[in-house]
């Protein structure tokens, strides 16, 4: 099982995203997150590797949300959360 590292820079571009959401959208979103964590947690490369910088890897949540994340060794650096407006170019 790999260990899972929120950046300062993950933890608030998540909370930016859960902010205007409604309590429902919110909650049914942080229940994505965690079940997307927890397959990171088993398969640290589950998400496919980013186009334009391999080294980072890029996760659909959904439509309209995104996570970034970087893998050393035992570890799984959750490095950002985006909104496709403002997306990283896979």
């Amino acid at each position: 099982m790999f260990h899972i590292h929120w950046s300062e820079i993950s933890e608030k571009t998540y909370a930016e995203i859960l902010e205007p959401l409604s309590q429902d959208a919110a909650f049914e979103l942080d229940e994505k997150v965690e079940a997307l964590l927890d397959r990171l947690k088993l398969y640290r490369f589950f998400c496919p590797p980013s186009k334009i910088h391999p080294q980072l890897r890029n996760c659909i949540i959904t439509k309209k949300i995104g996570l970034v994340y970087q893998v050393d060794k035992q570890v799984v650096s959750l490095l950002y959360f985006y909104h496709n407006q403002s997306s990283m170019q896979r």
